[in-house]
């Protein structure tokens, strides 16, 4: 399975974060759902102000082409696991189901070790 980008995805100035999650996700669309991973957005796209995309420290992943909801969380709860040895420095989201803008968004947001 291959990693694949939406048209009009810019893959300039990607982040070492960004990458690492790109590859994180590839590897578990393909072992829990045997489906090519396609990047849906990086640092572009329509986001708010604040989104940590325009910082690249996030990616989105289509999910809508998963079978059914129970893959579609097979592959969240698989994705939240391959970054929990990170603590909480890793959001996972599968974010609008069911909607045309259904989707993965993975952002990485180191927290306070205080």
């Amino acid at each position: 399975m291959s990693l694949r980008f939406k048209d009009g995805v810019s893959v300039r100035q990607l982040s070492t974060q960004q990458l690492f999650i790109m590859e994180t996700v590839r590897d578990v669309m393909e072992v829990v759902a045997g489906v090519n991973c396609w990047v849906t957005s990086l640092n572009d796209g329509r986001h708010s102000f604040t989104s940590l995309h325009w910082s690249n420290a996030a990616v989105d992943f289509r999910s809508k082409h998963l079978p059914n909801l129970e893959t579609k969380y097979n592959v969240l709860d698989a994705i939240r696991e391959r970054f929990s040895p990170f603590g909480r420095d890793y959001d996972v989201i599968l974010e609008d189901v069911g909607t045309d803008n259904e989707h993965y968004h993975v952002e990485w947001q180191p927290k306070s070790r205080g």
